[in-house]
């Protein structure tokens, strides 16, 4: 396995400032077996010296900015023969002003937080918050959601559709733009 993160640790570091790419962390380890219907996450560190055989592994990362006190999540998926396997863009969804290390100008997670509670959002003591981008532009929003919390034991047995109430907010200007 050590093989296959070093090719993933390489395109962090050929795409990332230096300063920042020191800052990512890997999190989590997926692997796809050759026989396609059978994949797992495994723990990187008990593995790393193992040979397993698989087709695919998928590398998620986590990069912190301290900043917008928010962590980015990526995948980088390596094949068997150490090629990398997507199409899509590295580190798609992180603001191009965090992978370059950056002021973004952005509102602050907490800022958005603050916003969508002044605004009488629902479920104030359960809230998520996610950057979410615009069709590959380079705009992004801030999406805090609240939802009821649910406890196991009163979980339903169906499917139900959850209650919650969300907040879009503009990253630049802290306005919201949709409420539902």
């Amino acid at each position: 396995m050590q093989v296959y993160k070093a090719k993933a640790d390489s395109i962090i570091a050929e795409r990332m400032v230096n300063s920042l790419a020191n800052k990512v962390k890997l999190v989590d380890l997926f692997v796809s077996f050759p026989d396609s219907t059978k994949s797992c996450f495994l723990e990187y560190k008990s593995n790393k010296d193992k040979k397993i055989k698989f087709r695919t592994v998928s590398f998620f990362f986590e990069l912190y900015s301290s900043s917008l006190d928010y962590s980015f999540r990526f995948p980088i998926i390596v094949t068997k023969d150490k090629s990398l396997e997507s199409d899509l863009p590295f580190f798609e969804g992180i603001p191009k002003c965090v992978i370059e290390n950056k002021s973004c100008n952005f509102i602050t997670k907490d800022n958005a937080i603050r916003i969508a509670i002044n605004d009488s959002i629902l479920y104030q003591d359960n809230l998520k918050v996610i950057l979410i981008p615009e069709n590959k532009k380079d705009v992004y929003y801030w999406e805090v959601s609240g939802s009821p919390k649910i406890h196991k034991k009163n979980k339903p047995k169906s499917i139900n559709i959850v209650h919650r109430q969300r907040r879009i907010i503009n990253t630049i200007s802290g306005v919201i733009i949709r409420r539902n």
